[in-house]
């Protein structure tokens, strides 16, 4: 079927099953009454597990403006910030975070990226409280301007490995920190060949088909290499797997969304800088983006008016002109009075030959001006309160915010290539995505997290039918969100282990004003359908089975899930495996691909719970013990029952 076609079908799709989607996917806003409460900037979020009980905790970045929030899961559907008991003051610049159990002691710890000014940190789990140790760990990294952490174990050798994302300010460029024998780490980047610039994230899945989890390097246009760690210890396979690349990529997320057994890429991308929106009847907020340019916009109003601009790094109450006068504000929250003759007209200038941001009202047309003046690249955030209604906000630029398509790659194993799909034909600039079947219908769904330029415009949910054919829920299935503040980030998990995947959004990207929206949590409602969650141990292979690929057959459906960790651009979904079983009580055949070279089969699971299965070390290939040296753990070898979510009879594994 081409492209033409697949557009059509998915249109047709859309008018006969969009009646009912949003029966068969519906979220609540659990927010208050989960007990959190923060709104501010963020930058990422990311889900683990504190304490071990199976609940999913969860860490949210704060950015500059406060400590991270440390959410530990009460296991009740409440949540309590113990952030401050584990932070011990630490502030710093967060730019996600990543959890794994690096150490091997059986719990999870949690390397935190940081930005410009600070280094990363490394919290290392010691009986459910945190220790910082990134110095002597050597995980630091300094000059780094963190994006986003990955763990993998890239040499083969049983320990993870932590895979920086960076953005390009040499010489800290993305990078691979080695974990050697002591459990400390060194840089071995260059010399493995992974020293890139400007990197969003690094994700993992097996693009080219050997069974091992490929890195994904992605850039702004989406991935930028592929990365085999089938050499000594890679090999870059990028032409033989050349993803085709397309502007404004924001996040990707990965998953086999038309059921080949081949993960395919989910891209949200972003829309243009430029915006002006009036919000209610008293309120404006606009991004002004400029190069060697002025960009001016108008509107009419008799109250007072109360300006707060941003970023405050760059701009200062200097650039700031009131009036023909030319006055400075004492701040960059200040407030300008349409009665005061010294706010009236606009200091002379040259447009685009200097720095500045000029405001003046006109008493004759009852109308105020704002220019942002800019003698290189630049943008600013702005946010305008009046006391009385606001009227005829007009821009005298061109304006132009144009909402960009979804975007489905669907890798083709037998051609080598990816097919294009552009379904989602809906105004939409989305920052974040994550994959799940939120139906428990055996198939992989998506939720966008979206934002325009100066405001938060709706999250989209979007259904498939299987084949990789989406249809867009009405209203989100309940979770469109909030218009403060801009969406940032989006992480699934199943926080109240009910077999039903739920979503958690933050709304505070970039900086103040505008980034001042709240965290928002939404729980999904659910369903009939049965589900099978698990988690995976490693014996031989990394504690948390980072790498492993997993095939779970039901009902003549094969599904496959990769455990990549969860990461996806400045966050983390849960890293536990979620499976939709539909009408199945029974998961007929689960086979476990070990990143040890190990497979392991099991049969006839119970549905409705979460299981543990742990690695079989006996059946590791000798060979294989040899090559790498590695040591070999024995192990109980099988499933152990986490939590069910309605009474189903257990059975033993060997």
């Amino acid at each position: 079927m081409d492209i033409r076609c697949r557009e059509i079908a998915a249109v047709l799709v859309g008018l006969l099953t969009s009646f009912t989607a949003s029966a068969r996917i519906q979220f609540e806003e659990t927010t208050t009454a989960a007990g959190i409460s923060h709104a501010g900037p963020s930058f990422g979020a990311s889900w683990g597990d504190l304490d071990g009980d199976g609940f999913p905790d969860l860490w949210v970045g704060n950015h500059a403006d406060a400590p991270p929030n440390l959410y530990r899961n009460n296991g009740d559907g409440t949540f309590t910030d113990v952030g401050a008991q584990n932070w011990n003051g630490i502030l710093g610049d967060p730019h996600g975070a990543a959890w794994a159990d690096f150490d091997r002691d059986g719990d999870q710890d949690l390397l935190e990226s940081a930005g410009g000014c600070c280094r990363n940190k490394l919290y290392v789990n010691e009986g459910g409280s945190f220790v910082e140790r990134a110095i002597s760990q050597g995980v630091d990294y300094l000059a780094g301007r963190g994006r986003t952490a990955t763990w993998y174990d890239v040499d083969r050798d049983g320990g993870l490995d932590l895979i920086l994302a960076n953005a390009v300010y040499a010489p800290a460029p993305t990078t691979i920190f080695r974990q050697l024998p002591s459990g400390s780490f060194e840089n071995v980047g260059s010399l493995w060949g992974i020293a890139v610039g400007e990197t969003a994230s690094v994700q993992l899945s097996d693009q080219d088909g050997d069974g091992r989890l490929d890195l994904i390097i992605n850039g702004v246009q989406g991935p930028m290499r592929v990365m085999s760690p089938s050499g000594n210890p890679l090999i870059d396979v990028s032409s033989q797997y050349s993803i085709p690349n397309t502007s404004g990529v924001r996040d990707i997320t990965i998953g086999d969304f038309d059921g080949d057994l081949v993960s395919d890429f989910f891209y949200a991308r972003t829309a243009s800088a430029f915006d002006l929106v009036q919000m209610g009847e008293k309120m404006l907020v606009a991004q002004l983006v400029t190069a060697s340019e002025e960009q001016p916009f108008t509107f009419r109003s008799t109250g007072v008016l109360n300006v707060e601009l941003g970023p405050t790094w760059r701009e200062t109450p200097s650039s700031v002109y009131i009036g023909a006068g030319g006055i400075h504000p004492a701040a960059l929250n200040f407030s300008v009075d349409p009665s005061n003759p010294s706010t009236w007209g606009i200091a002379p200038h040259t447009p685009g030959a200097i720095n500045g941001n000029f405001i003046g009202y006109d008493p004759a047309t009852q109308t105020w001006t704002y220019a942002l003046s800019s003698t290189s690249s630049g943008n600013i955030y702005l946010r305008i309160a009046s006391s009385e209604a606001i009227s005829e906000a007009a821009v005298a630029w061109n304006k132009t915010y144009v909402p960009v398509l979804g975007m489905l790659r669907i890798l083709h194993r037998a051609t080598g290539g990816y097919a294009t799909y552009y379904y989602f034909q809906y105004p939409s600039a989305c920052v974040s995505a994550t994959a799940a079947d939120f139906d428990n219908d055996m198939d992989l769904d998506v939720f966008m997290a979206c934002t325009g330029a100066a405001s938060n415009i709706p999250n989209m949910l979007f259904e498939n039918d299987g084949h990789g054919v989406f249809t867009a829920v009405p209203d989100a299935g309940g979770a469109t969100g909030t218009s403060a503040g801009r969406s940032d980030v989006v992480v699934s998990a199943d926080y109240d282990v009910d077999g039903y995947v739920d979503l958690f959004v933050t709304n505070g990207f970039g900086p103040l004003p505008l980034a001042d929206g709240p965290q928002q949590l939404f729980h999904n409602a659910g369903g009939s359908n049965h589900w099978l969650e698990i988690d995976l141990q490693g014996t031989v292979s990394p504690r948390d089975g980072i790498g492993a690929r997993v095939l779970l057959e039901a009902g003549g459906v094969t599904q496959l899930r990769e455990q990549g960790g969860g990461i996806h651009t400045h966050s983390q979904d849960h890293q536990r495996l979620h499976f939709g079983l539909g009408p199945n009580d029974v998961a007929d055949r689960i086979t476990v691909r070990w990143p040890s070279g190990m497979e392991q089969v099991l049969t006839g699971v119970a549905a409705d719970q979460v299981i543990r299965i742990v690695e079989d070390a006996q059946s590791v290939p000798i060979a294989r013990e040899l090559a790498l040296g590695l040591s070999i753990v024995l192990a109980v070898t099988g499933v152990v029952t986490l939590r069910r979510r309605r009474v189903a009879t257990s059975a033993d594994f060997g």
